[in-house]
C-alpha cells in the first residue's frame, strides 16, 4: 500500500471515529486526547513506551500515555497486557471487546484509569461492547458510562491479585441492560468516594447471623456469591447511596373504603432485621411536605413474611391525592424509606357549613375537620360540648387535630346521649347535634 493510500485509510478511520463519539445520545463525548488503536488482527497488546504525544492513533510501539483515552472501535477483540500503566480513560464501540491484564504476577495493578478531581478521566462502554477487568485495577477520578447493552466485567484471573480500587468514580448505567459484573474481586472504596446512577436495584440485606443477601430481583450491577467478597459488594452499593436494607418489603399499598371514607394501607415484610418501628407518613396533593400519621411497631428480627396494615381516616375534606410512604427505623436510629404510593380522594360535598363533625353517632371518637378551606383564616378555635350532665369547658388551640382528641376524651367518659359541639373562630359560630351512642 502507498503512503499516500495509508495516509487517506487512516484519515477515514479517524473521520469514523469522530464521528462513533460525537453521534451517540446516550453517553456523552470524552474529552481528553483519544487515540485510537490501529491493530489489524486480534492479538495481545503489550505496553510500549507510553510516549503516544500527538499521534491520533497507536499500535504496538507507541501507547496511550496518562493523558490519553485509548480508543478501540472496530469490533475486534484484544487483550491489552500491562504492569502499571496510567491512562486518562477507555472508549470501547462498534462491538469491540477490551480485556485489560497483565502479564506477569506482581502486585501492582495493571492499570491506573483516571484522571484528576479537576479533569476527571473518562471510561466509555458504547452499546454491545464489553470491558474486562483481569486483574488489580485502580480507578481514580474517572466517569464511567455504560450505555444500555454495554458490559463491564470485573473478574481477576488470581484470587489473590484481586483488589479494584473506586475513587472518585462516578458510574452511569445508560438501562436495564447497561451491566456491571463482580466476580473474583475485593473492592476498595477510596476518600473521594463513589456515585452511581441508573441502578436497578436496592441495597443487600442484612440477615439475622451477620451474613449479607444480594439484592433481589438481580439488578445490573450484580456480583457472583461464589466468588466475590460479598461484604465489599454490599459497601460498595452502600457506598452509592444503595444502603443495606433492615427491612425486605414483599408489597406496600392503599385502597379508598368510600363507606368509611377512609384508606387502607396494608404491607408486608418478607425480612426484618433490627427493626424497631415503622412511622407512616402522609403528604398531600403534593411530595413536598410529609406529616407523620401513625407509628405501627416491627417485629424486630424476622425471616417470615409479616403483614401490617392501618386505616387513615382522618381524610381532607377538600379531596385531593394522598401520598403515602413508610419510614423504618432500626434500633440504632437508622431509618429508610419505602417506596411512595398514593390514592386519590373525594371531596365531601358542601352543606352550607365550614367544619364537619364524624362519624355521627359516635362510641366515643371524633373527627373535626374544615370543610370549606377559604372560610378559616387561622383563627384561634374554640370549641364546646354541651350537655346537661358536664361542664361546658371550652377548648382553645389552632391545632383541629388536638381539639379532635380531647374531644373524643370527653365523649368517652361522658354518659350515652345528645350532645352538642359548638366551633367558634372570630366571628363565626356553628353548632353540631352528636348522638353519643
Amino acid at each position: 500500500m502507498s503512503w499516500k493510500a495509508l495516509n487517506k485509510t487512516v484519515l477515514v478511520v479517524f473521520l469514523i471515529s469522530l464521528f462513533q463519539i460525537e453521534v451517540s445520545a446516550n453517553c456523552p463525548t470524552c474529552t481528553g486526547s483519544i487515540k485510537t488503536y490501529l491493530g489489524t488482527a486480534p492479538l495481545s497488546v503489550n505496553s510500549g513506551n507510553n510516549n503516544n504525544q500527538n499521534n491520533p492513533f497507536w499500535d504496538l510501539g507507541i501507547v496511550p500515555g496518562s493523558d490519553d483515552i485509548a480508543q478501540f472501535n472496530d469490533g475486534r477483540s484484544y487483550t491489552w497486557s500491562a504492569n502499571g500503566e496510567t491512562i486518562k480513560g477507555i472508549i470501547l464501540s462498534g462491538n469491540s471487546s477490551l480485556t485489560l491484564d497483565r502479564p506477569n504476577e506482581g502486585n501492582n495493578p495493571s492499570f491506573i484509569i483516571g484522571g484528576t478531581p479537576t479533569n476527571k478521566g473518562c471510561i466509555t462502554i458504547r452499546s454491545g461492547s464489553t470491558l474486562n477487568l483481569k486483574y488489580i485495577t485502580n480507578l481514580e477520578h474517572v466517569n464511567i458510562c455504560v450505555e444500555d447493552g454495554g458490559k463491564i466485567i470485573i473478574d481477576s484471573r488470581n484470587e489473590n491479585r484481586n483488589d479494584y480500587i473506586f475513587n472518585g468514580v462516578d458510574i452511569n448505567l445508560g438501562g436495564p441492560n447497561a451491566q456491571i459484573e463482580f466476580g473474583e474481586a475485593d473492592i476498595i472504596i477510596g476518600n473521594a468516594g463513589l456515585g452511581i446512577s441508573g441502578y436497578t436495584g436496592t441495597g443487600c440485606t442484612l440477615n439475622a447471623d451477620g451474613s449479607f443477601s444480594l439484592p433481589n430481583p438481580i439488578p445490573n450491577i450484580t456480583a457472583d456469591p461464589n466468588k466475590t467478597n460479598i461484604e465489599d459488594f454490599c459497601q460498595f452499593l452502600d457506598a452509592a447511596g444503595f444502603g443495606i436494607l433492615p427491612v425486605e418489603y414483599i408489597y406496600f399499598k392503599s385502597n379508598f373504603d368510600n363507606l368509611k371514607r377512609a384508606v387502607k394501607l396494608s404491607w408486608a415484610t418478607a425480612k426484618e432485621i433490627n427493626n424497631s418501628h415503622f412511622e407512616v407518613e402522609r403528604a398531600i396533593n403534593s411530595i413536598t411536605n410529609w406529616n407523620k400519621i401513625a407509628e405501627i411497631e416491627g417485629v424486630g428480627w424476622s425471616d417470615i413474611p409479616v403483614d401490617y396494615s392501618l386505616y387513615d381516616e382522618d381524610l381532607p375534606l377538600s379531596g385531593g391525592i394522598a401520598y403515602y410512604r413508610i419510614k423504618q427505623i432500626d434500633f440504632d436510629g437508622n431509618l429508610s424509606y419505602s417506596e411512595t404510593i398514593s390514592e386519590r380522594i373525594g371531596k365531601i360535598e358542601s352543606t352550607g357549613k365550614t367544619w364537619r363533625v364524624f362519624p355521627n353517632p359516635t362510641s366515643g371518637n371524633i373527627n373535626i375537620g374544615l370543610l370549606e378551606l377559604e372560610k378559616y383564616r387561622g383563627e384561634d378555635i374554640s370549641v364546646k360540648l354541651i350537655n346537661s350532665g358536664i361542664n361546658a369547658t371550652a377548648i382553645i388551640s389552632k391545632n383541629i387535630g388536638s381539639i379532635s382528641s380531647e374531644v373524643s376524651r370527653m365523649l368517652q367518659t361522658s354518659k350515652p346521649g345528645v350532645y352538642v359541639l359548638e366551633i367558634s373562630w372570630g366571628a363565626n359560630v356553628e353548632r353540631f347535634r352528636i348522638l353519643k351512642n
